[in-house]
């Protein structure tokens, strides 16, 4: 019978340590499991699974996989059968000492009981109700990621392997929440191991950053988001388009906001039209065409979070425009009216004296313009010495 074959060969690859085989045993994609019929898989109790493997964690992990199989059509009860199915495997992993053979198969399993916890919380979503499922989740994988941080054994079979992708679970669950006060807890361990950094999997990596990079850009961190993720794009495979789109959604802003603008040609490639009028307002100091363009593209911007970071470019384009104006006049001393006048022939009807003042003085505090405002006669005071300092290094 397939149980038999299912069992034997579970047995066969706990005895021969091969994490991989262990791996797609455990699959809810690809386990032979699948193919066991419905009516089989519900006879099946935990004493059968002695029958071919020692009692205790490894015969539990087996046995919880098999019920989450079973009830793979009804979400909530095949996410309680994984949760049970991880715990019994954490339980393995304490009890094998100096090994760390059977990552791959932790990895798998994490990755199957995140994708259960988001149907739950999809489905629970769509109904109206509230769940627990996610908290669930990343109570158990951080335990596990505590567990693997804190082994003692040699590298060469340490557990501390497995941290960066359990943290990278941890990132998309945090995500989902919109909750990253654990993240940071162990951003502060994967910093305790700078040696394994870069020799983690290249995949894992840039994951990594990627989440890194995000988390930054909410802390407003903005030379660690550049970091992290130009560092993510950089070496993601060139063929993952869809991949490097998604890290370009988020870095474009941030060298945008560090002066440095993408080229429509990149903007082409990655299918990202949506930079394309805010890249081409900011070259000209067009200050209602960026309005413009962000209020057509809000929904797209929102959707990333990026929505807020691109209305500060505001001073960007602010800032090439009083610098395109004081070029035309040739003047130091610039009145607010001629730019409220240059403004207007931009049929930007919205922005008044007072918001040009404003804007002015933001300019200022942010040390991309070097002047001071007259507030009485309404001038613009700018420096005879570089007006208008290089963008690098100044934090928008």
């Amino acid at each position: 019978e397939m149980a038999a074959l299912f069992f034997q060969s579970a047995a066969t690859v706990v005895r021969n340590k091969e994490g991989v085989r262990l791996a797609r045993l455990l699959s809810l994609r690809h386990s032979p499991a699948l193919k066991i019929k419905e009516v089989e898989l519900a006879r099946i109790d935990l004493r059968r699974c002695t029958e071919f493997l020692p009692a205790g964690p490894v015969a539990n992990t087996i046995f919880e996989h098999l019920k989450t199989v079973q009830f793979q059509r009804d979400a909530k009860a095949a996410l309680e059968h994984q949760r049970n199915a991880l715990t019994s495997f954490k339980a393995f992993l304490e009890e094998r000492t100096d090994e760390n053979w059977m990552l791959p198969a932790l990895e798998q399993m994490v990755i199957d009981l995140r994708l259960l916890a988001y149907r739950v919380d999809d489905e629970a979503s769509r109904v109206g109700e509230k769940t627990d499922a996610l908290e669930s989740v990343l109570t158990i994988i951080r335990e596990i990621f505590v567990l693997a941080s804190s082994d003692r054994a040699t590298m060469d079979v340490s557990k501390k392997w497995g941290m960066m992708f359990l943290i990278n679970h941890l990132f998309s669950i945090a995500f989902r929440l919109n909750n990253f006060a654990i993240v940071d807890h162990m951003k502060r361990a994967m910093a305790r191991e700078p040696q394994l950094m870069n020799l983690y999997h290249m995949a894992h990596r840039i994951t990594y950053c990627y989440h890194s990079g995000r988390v930054a850009l909410l802390n407003a961190q903005m030379d660690v988001a550049s970091k992290e993720l130009t560092f993510a794009f950089n070496h993601c495979h060139r063929k993952s388009t869809n991949n490097k789109r998604l890290i370009l959604i988020h870095l474009i802003p941030v060298n945008i906001l560090h002066g440095r603008l993408p080229s429509l040609k990149l903007l082409e490639k990655y299918d990202l039209p949506q930079f394309a009028a805010v890249v081409t307002a900011i070259r000209n100091g067009h200050v209602r065409a960026l309005r413009d363009a962000l209020a057509e593209n809000q929904a797209f911007f929102v959707q990333y979070g990026i929505y807020l970071m691109l209305e500060r470019t505001l001073s960007l384009v602010f800032r090439r425009f009083v610098k395109r104006v004081q070029i035309i006049l040739r003047v130091h001393q610039l009145p607010l009216d001629a730019l409220l006048v240059a403004l207007r022939s931009l049929q930007d009807q919205e922005t008044d004296l007072d918001e040009i003042e404003c804007l002015l003085a933001n300019l200022i505090a942010q040390r991309m313009v070097k002047g001071y405002i007259a507030h009485e006669k309404r001038i613009l005071v700018l420096s005879k010495t570089e007006p208008f300092p290089p963008l690098a290094g100044l934090l928008l």
